[in-house]
């Protein structure tokens, strides 16, 4: 599948996901590993050859089935029911094109011409008065293969004195729908403080009310929302508020998983974004045989648990945390099935085609460590070239010495190959192949020929001049000499079928990583060679296992198998929805198929699950990470109590176990930081932000709780970074400091040291014991922390109701400072 595809995908559909994670996409399965390295890009390849290795993650089979990123419950038939009948109630579309010889959508069945498409954009959008229209296109002719998808895109440029804002609105050629919009956002237009003008409730009105304006076709459509599988960043007090809204469609009392329709509202009620994923075929009619509990029966007897480690980052996207955690837990051994409602078979997607892992037998050369000093670039490049030889034609252009993404305490040298670039090829930039070498060990990293990826498509289908027998032992022969202890770390895992391989010209394996007994989670190695055995890609980015072995010695199974299988059976129900099978509209793949399945649903959620190995317990997985919100007991009545559940609402601060908040507690200075990250930008973990790599202080390590949150502040200018001294993250927060702080956060520091014999100050009857005055006048005259009695009390300990106070007051202070608090 070429790259082009599958970023068309995500920017479409404004999804971010991990690196080596395999998923179905509202029933388009896409598969992205370390960036799409490891997929065949050949554009006349057999659709055979499209069963590709996901590196580790297929073959723990983690992913429960075909994934699905915002998947509701289905309202459909459940239970005993029978005999179900369901009928297209869409507009009819021609069958989509199918097979190599597609060129891209077929003009002659346009319905709505792009001068229509034009008149439907510039009446529902009164902004568009102010935009020029700049390119209107039938399909996507900047992804190659092209789609077939019959979908006017219409390009606009909006000018504002010196400045400009390009975007793009969608509209089907079928239906005149508008399939993608959203608002351009000058910084003038942008409307900050809390609270926002309207709340979810509102927006949700707002949200539907939209829909049916912008999608006529889904007026008398029933929407169901989503009941995310995936979860966005939660959105702080600070900047732009405002909610993400996603829905699916019900066609005839049964959810489907191939359409879907997100909505952004701001905070004062506009709609900023709208993405309608719509089929544009035909719903089959159908009448379900299998009755629900049949369904279900089968899946229960195709599951089968396997242990396996896993780590507290791994259903989770954005930058690596600290404070990573690692255990046993049971994980299904193959995805969960899918259930065809007519003839009862399981639907397995080609996709998610893995076979079973096989031990690696000994070899005569084998990895050998670097010794002595670091590597210099030179030797780096000789160690890439060991292995790997450098096409012809290609000049080394760079060579850096840079900190692993992975591991911050190693350095890597990055390597990059170009070639001249030769305008008759389809992408605007020169061919490139790039690799990353240990500068301690000589372990590579990474072997990425990027020229195959981007160009592969424009190369006529060649078979491969070797067997894939062949393949398979020069891969085993190169991973040995790749990879540290291959033999007694990694096994081997069969994938597709030797025919489709060989007439791809293209071979794909993927070594799944194991600690001792059991597979490591997200650890695994992918090697792909061409026709003639050469290497394309090589990946091995995450920790080895002697940096994970302090965080997996010692971890046991104290629940058995039989156990936890009983636990997630108990868990396990089915739902009739509509899915599909292969990728609609994108020539060389296989062509889509609607069927109407049962689909699996575990503890409700339709992502899957897994058992602690330790308490037994079931957790349903989302990927990313948001607090659930617990409200608090013992905050009725507190002075403070509308600021408090302001930020508990906000997931700010969450209360213990038992319901407690302890608003009366004192704050530590790591408090205050975490709960200013939370407040300034939500689940602040989640969203992607710049991580050098470098020491932040002393006693502020990678696996530090605070990590995330000081790496925010510093990189915000709130903190300067003093990698050989202590931040004291558990010291108490006293008035003094947080007056300081909260002077960084405002950019006053200047203004700070200008008012530091600041006369309303200086006159306090504690004034001598204050040591940042100048900081202590500016928090005082904006109202944020002032003096009592004509004391300031600088030393006087922050308690959590007061520290949520004045987080609410700076919430207020935006707009209203010449200083930008959001960033």
């Amino acid at each position: 599948m070429a790259f082009s595809l599958i970023r068309k995908f995500i920017e479409t559909n404004f999804l971010f996901f991990p690196y080596d994670i395999a998923f179905s996409f509202l029933g388009r399965t896409i598969i992205c590993v370390e960036r799409m390295d490891e997929v065949s890009r050949k554009q006349k390849r057999s659709t055979k050859a499209l069963k590709v290795a996901v590196a580790g993650t297929l073959s723990l089979a983690l992913l429960h089935g075909p994934i699905i990123p915002g998947v509701s419950a289905a309202t459909g038939a459940s239970g005993s029911a029978t005999a179900v009948t369901v009928t297209d109630t869409t507009v009819p579309a021609p069958t989509p094109v199918s097979g190599t010889q597609a060129q891209g959508p077929d003009a002659s069945q346009v319905k709505v011409t792009k001068e229509e498409a034009e008149k439907i954009a510039r009446d529902l959008f009164p902004e568009l008065a102010e935009a020029q229209l700049q390119e209107v296109n039938l399909g996507s002719p900047g992804t190659y293969p092209p789609p077939t998808e019959l979908v006017w895109e219409l390009r606009w440029q909006m000018t504002r004195g010196n400045g400009s804002y390009g975007y793009g609105i969608r509209i089907d050629a079928l239906t005149g729908d508008v399939r993608s919009y959203s608002l351009p956002s000058f910084q003038e237009d942008w409307i900050v403080g809390y609270p926002p003008e309207v709340k979810r409730d509102q927006a949700e009105e707002i949200a539907k009310a939209f829909i049916v304006k912008v999608a006529p076709s889904l007026k008398d459509v029933e929407l169901v929302e989503h009941q995310n599988s995936y979860i966005s960043p939660r959105g702080g007090l600070f900047g732009q508020i405002g909610y993400a809204l996603t829905y699916q469609v019900v066609v005839n009392g049964v959810l489907s998983e191939i359409e879907s329709i997100s909505v952004e509202v701001d905070g004062q009620g506009t709609v900023r974004g709208f993405h309608y994923n719509k089929l544009q075929s035909e719903y089959p009619q159908v009448t379900a045989s299998v009755n629900a509990e049949e369904a279900l029966e089968s899946i229960q007897e195709g599951l089968k648990l396997q242990p396996v480690y896993q780590s507290s980052n791994y259903y989770y996207y954005g930058p690596r945390r600290g404070s990573e955690q690692w255990s046993l837990v049971y994980t299904p051994a193959e995805p969960l099935s899918v259930i065809d409602a007519v003839t009862g078979e399981s639907i397995v997607s080609p996709y998610l085609s893995v076979g079973q892992t096989e031990s690696l037998p000994a070899a005569d050369r084998v990895f050998q460590p670097h010794q002595g000093a670091k590597l210099t670039a030179e030797q780096a490049r000789a160690r890439v070239t060991q292995v790997y030889t450098i096409p012809e034609g290609f000049v080394q252009e760079q060579s850096n010495l840079q900190t692993n993404s992975y591991e911050s305490s190693k350095e890597t040298w990055y390597l990059r190959w170009s070639k001249e670039y030769d305008p008759r090829n389809r992408y605007p930039f020169p061919e490139s192949i790039t690799a990353t070498v240990e500068a301690d060990t000589g372990k590579i990293l990474r072997i990425y020929d990027e020229s195959r990826m981007y160009y592969g498509y424009e190369q006529e289908n060649e078979p491969a001049k070797i067997t894939e027998a062949e393949a398979r032992a020069e891969a085993i022969r190169l991973i040995h000499q790749l990879y540290p202890n291959a033999a007694t770390e990694l096994r081997m895992t069969s994938i597709g079928d030797s025919e489709a391989a060989e007439e791809s010209g293209q071979f794909t394996y993927s070594f799944q990583r194991y600690y001792g007994d059991y597979p490591v989670q997200n650890a695994s190695v992918g090697l792909t060679l061409d026709g003639e055995g050469k290497i394309i890609m090589y990946s091995s980015s995450a920790p080895s296992n002697e940096e994970l072995a302090p965080k997996l010695d010692g971890l046991e199974l104290t629940v058995s198998e039989a156990e936890a299988q009983e636990t997630f059976i108990d868990a396990l129900t089915t739902e009739l929805a509509y899915i599909s099978t292969g990728i609609f509209g994108y020539p060389g793949h296989e062509e889509a198929e609607i069927k109407l399945a049962y689909v699996p649903y575990v503890d409700g959620k339709r992502l899957g699950a897994y058992v602690d190995g330790t308490t037994g317990k079931l957790h349903t997985i989302t990927f990313g990470e948001q607090t659930e919100i617990v409200e608090a007991t013992d905050i009725e009545g507190h002075w403070a109590q509308e600021q408090l559940e302001t930020l508990v609402s906000a997931g700010v601060l969450q209360p213990d176990a038992e319901g407690l908040l302890h608003p009366n507690a004192e704050v530590t200075l790591g408090d205050w930081i975490r709960m200013m990250a939370r407040a300034m930008y939500g689940d602040y973990e989640m969203y992607g932000y710049y991580d050098d790599g470098g020491e932040l202080f002393a006693d502020i390590d990678a696996d530090s709780p605070y990590v995330s949150a000081v790496r925010l502040f510093v990189n915000n200018g709130w903190l300067e970074r003093k990698p050989t001294a202590d931040l004291n993250p558990e010291q108490a927060l006293t008035r003094d400091h947080l007056a300081l702080l909260l002077t960084h956060v405002l950019s006053y520091d200047k203004l700070a040291g200008f008012m530091q014999q600041d006369v309303s100050v200086s006159g306090l009857a504690d004034a001598s014991a204050i040591d940042n005055k100048g900081a202590v006048a500016i928090v005082a005259s904006l109202g944020l922390l002032q003096p009592s009695n004509g004391r300031f009390n600088p030393d006087g300990v922050v308690t959590k109701a007061q520290a949520a106070t004045i987080i609410m007051r700076l919430a207020a202070l935006q707009g209203k400072t010449d200083s930008t608090l959001f960033r």
